[in-house]
């Protein structure tokens, strides 16, 4: 993981996201369940929230949201999870109310109480 960190720090999260969008939700989807999400969650913690944020914002709310249902919620649970409350506290901040709360709209009200249900009321306390 430290290789990708440092490769996707040196490309900025601009490049990133261009990609990101170039190669579409399918492929991405299939990519991140074939490295898995302990992985994934480790690259994404070794770039750091700031860079995630920014990365977020710049694919805009409805690509993350479509990701995300097709990630699944067992997937994001993993990498919440391998995230951390504290980093996800941070990333959440720092990606903004409005944009998150924009995510948890085009997610819907089910997927998210399913998603939190599954993390727990000491983790989603955070």
């Amino acid at each position: 993981t430290d290789f990708g960190a440092e490769l996707f720090l040196s490309l900025g999260y601009v490049w990133s996201a261009e990609l990101f969008v170039t190669l579409r939700i399918a492929f991405l989807r299939d990519m991140f369940a074939a490295l898995g999400a302990a992985f994934v969650g480790e690259l994404l913690t070794s770039v750091g929230s700031g860079y995630c944020s920014s990365l977020f914002e710049r694919l805009g709310s409805d690509f993350c949201a479509e990701l995300f249902v097709h990630l699944g919620s067992t997937y994001l649970k993993v990498l919440f999870e391998n995230f951390g409350p504290e980093f996800c506290g941070s990333l959440f901040s720092t990606v903004g109310a409005a944009w998150t709360g924009d995510v948890h709209k085009k997610m819907g009200c089910s997927y998210c109480v399913h998603l939190y249900g599954e993390l727990g009321p000491i983790f989603t306390a955070t």
